[in-house]
């Protein structure tokens, strides 16, 4: 009896492994062009120059659950499809003309319901001059 659960516990395992398919090809990314602005936590309440048609890239990280907000999206407006380019990457948008905007944000921990949370709120401040 032992052996006939032992035996049946170890394909129990052998079977959540996996059912030997071949996983399906995961959608490939959009790349990042060289020239893109790249801008992350260490870039908060900074100005930065940025050339029209130039594209903004926001990488926060993975760890807070960000909510970013641009001032003007006339000016600076994400690009459409291109805002899950890897984990840890919130925003990725495109220098339509000149002007000064804003992209404000806070990230907030991920919390299960019904789970303590801890109250920590991150905050993104970076002015964009588009010329």
């Amino acid at each position: 009896m032992r052996r006939t659960l032992a035996t049946l516990a170890f394909a129990m395992i052998l079977g959540a492994c996996g059912s030997g398919a071949a996983p399906a090809s995961p959608t490939p990314s959009p790349t990042i062009p060289a020239d893109a602005i790249k801008l992350t936590n260490e870039d908060h309440g900074k100005t930065v120059p940025v050339a029209v048609d130039q594209l903004v890239v926001v990488s926060l990280g993975d760890n807070l659950d960000w909510t970013l907000n641009i001032s003007d999206t006339t000016i600076l407006s994400p690009e459409p499809g291109m805002n899950a380019v890897s984990r840890g990457t919130q925003l990725m948008a495109r220098a339509r003309k000149p002007g000064t905007v804003v992209i404000d944000g806070q990230g907030k921990p991920r919390c299960a319901s019904g789970q303590a949370c801890i109250l920590l709120i991150g905050v993104f401040h970076v002015t964009i001059v588009v010329r």
